[in-house]
This record gives C-alpha cells, sequence and structure tokens, in this order.
C-alpha cells in the first residue's frame, strides 16, 4: 500500500467490506505492506465515487469518510474514525529482502490481538517483492478463531477463473489454509475495474456477512459481485465446507442435521417465506435465481436447503 492510493475506490470497497465482517463482534489489524515511494504510475486517482450518492448504500460512514479525506495518506486511512474500536495497524515500510523475516514478525506482534487480519500489498500474495504478501506470511499469521482476509487485483489478460483456482489451490497448499472463499468484484470508473478479497479459514458467521456485502454492492449500479468457494485443506469434508467452515460445536449440530434429513424440507422457501406447490421444492430453481442470487448462488444454496440447514 502506498500513500498515492490512498482514499480511491479500492479503499472505499476493502472498508467497507472490513467493517462488513468485523461489525460489533470482531476486532480488525491492518498489515498494509507499506511502501512510502511513488511508484511512477497514474494509479490511486479513482476518486470518482465521491461525486456518485449510489455508493453511500455499499457503507454511508465510509463514503462519507473518504470524501473528506484530508489528504491521500496511510496515516490519514488510520486516523478516520470509521475503524471499529481495537483496530491495531502495521505502518512500519517495507523491508528489504534481507531484513523481510524481522519486519514480519514485528508485523505479527504489532497485529497479535485482532480476529481478523487484513494484509494489503500492491499486489497480492506471490514471491518476496515488496508488491507482495508471501504464503508464509499468510501461513504465519493463521490461528484458530481467526480470519486472514487479503486482496487481490487479477490479470486482465488471463482467464479470471483459472486465476482463482490458481490462487484457492495456492493458499491452501503453499500457506496450510482450511477454507478460502473470495468476493469477486466488479465496480464500473471510466471503465470496469475487479478486485478480489479472499477470507482464509473464515467461519460461517464471517461468510454470511461477506454474502451479505455482495449483495449489497449487486445492487448498486454497474457493480457486480460473486462468492466464490475455493477448495479444502487436508481433513475437511465436502459437508463442512458448504457451510462455511463453522466451529467445532456448529460442525458437529450441522453435520448431524444432515445425516438426519430425507432429501426435502417442505415447501417453503426459508429465504422469504414464498410456498411451492405440492409437498417438495419444485420450482426452487427458478424461483432462487430470479429472488435471491444475490444473496447465494443456487448451485451453492441448493445443498443446504436440501439438507435442511440453510440459514436465513
Amino acid at each position: 500500500m502506498r500513500d498515492q492510493y490512498a482514499g480511491d475506490i479500492s479503499d472505499l470497497l476493502k472498508l467497507s467490506f472490513l467493517r462488513g465482517l468485523a461489525t460489533d463482534d470482531r476486532t480488525i489489524g491492518v498489515g498494509w505492506y507499506y511502501n512510502p515511494a511513488h511508484d511512477g504510475r497514474p494509479d490511486g486517482r479513482h476518486r470518482e465515487y465521491c461525486d456518485e450518492p449510489k455508493w453511500e448504500s455499499l457503507d454511508a460512514a465510509v463514503w462519507n469518510a473518504l470524501k473528506k479525506l484530508p489528504e491521500q495518506s496511510v496515516a490519514a486511512l488510520e486516523k478516520l474514525t470509521i475503524w471499529p474500536p481495537d483496530t491495531c495497524f502495521h505502518r512500519a515500510p517495507m523491508a528489504s529482502r534481507g531484513n523481510r523475516q524481522a519486519w514480519s514478525d514485528d508485523m505479527r506482534r504489532k497485529l497479535e490481538d485482532a480476529s481478523i487480519i487484513f494484509l494489503d500489498p500492491d499486489n497480492g500474495v506471490g514471491g518476496a517483492t515488496e508488491r507482495h504478501a508471501t504464503f508464509a506470511e499468510v501461513a504465519a499469521m493463521r490461528r484458530p478463531g481467526r480470519a486472514v482476509v487479503l486482496i487481490k487485483f487479477p490479470d486482465h489478460q488471463q482467464k479470471h477463473a483459472r486465476q482463482l483456482e490458481e490462487h484457492h489451490n495456492n493458499l491452501r497448499d503453499r500457506a496450510g489454509a482450511v477454507s478460502v472463499v473470495t468476493v469477486c468484484t466488479r465496480v464500473w470508473l471510466q471503465q470496469p475495474r475487479s478486485r478480489w478479497f479472499t477470507i482464509v479459514d473464515g467461519d460461517d458467521a464471517l461468510i454470511a456477512r461477506a454474502r451479505h456485502f455482495a449483495g449489497v454492492l449487486n445492487r448498486i449500479e454497474k457493480c457486480s459481485a460473486e462468492v466464490v468457494s475455493g477448495p479444502l485443506g487436508a481433513g475437511r469434508s465436502d459437508d463442512e465446507v458448504s457451510v462455511g467452515n463453522p466451529s467445532t460445536p456448529e460442525r458437529a449440530r450441522l453435520q448431524a442435521a444432515m445425516k438426519d434429513q430425507s432429501g426435502t424440507t417442505g415447501n417453503v422457501c426459508p429465504e422469504c417465506g414464498h410456498q411451492f406447490k405440492g409437498s417438495g421444492f419444485d420450482g426452487i430453481d427458478a424461483h432462487w435465481r430470479a429472488k435471491h442470487e444475490a444473496i447465494m448462488p443456487y448451485r451453492e444454496a441448493w445443498p443446504l436447503l436440501k439438507a435442511g440447514i440453510y440459514r436465513r
């Protein structure tokens, strides 16, 4: 993260997303991967959103705060009043390759008390460069009860589906992620711009909040968002991933519910209460895609509906 990028559309998205994840029961730790040097690019000037009231529906507090940002700097972002209580930051400048381990250890200590860690390098996860977080650094941040959130800017020259699959596989294989879920966003500012927000080891409450964020973004003109689940880590079952990596007691309850269900759970949509004809879910696919696709894609919702464990 560089000062030149402070307050642009990426910050509107990521600050709104983080606040939506944390609500009032999680704490945030931000590792900026701060680089005080200007990189010579014309990026970081995408503040057209400040004059577009439609963005207020995403998070009014963030939109209003960023419009009034006194200067384009990471320090100014930290001083905003929109952060949840006890938010902590690591803004030490990126270290050289030889000193990177000490720098990374310092970041881990500074963010130790946070239950959600957000890592904000220029270009996502990759090699040990000034523009990337490394898979080892992601792994070092993981611990039980904590989620690690990453930002990624996909390459427009390559197919996004393949990039996302590789991204998820790398986090599983090289960072040890147990579950991976990415919110793929696409917004229009003079031209389409894509940004991905990946949650590593999120519990089902965080995944539900991520889906809510995607639903809100989908309702904004010229914006879209999709929530994509990644591959399972070692020792996980398909049943577990379908409910978003719940805690152990909740996981046991859900797995028991899956085993006890006979296949259908009546003829009422659990999201809106719509009653279907007959005794089953005839027509649920068309109904869901028309009414609730923004909340959860039908391909992900159907296994939960069928098992009787979908929660509104």
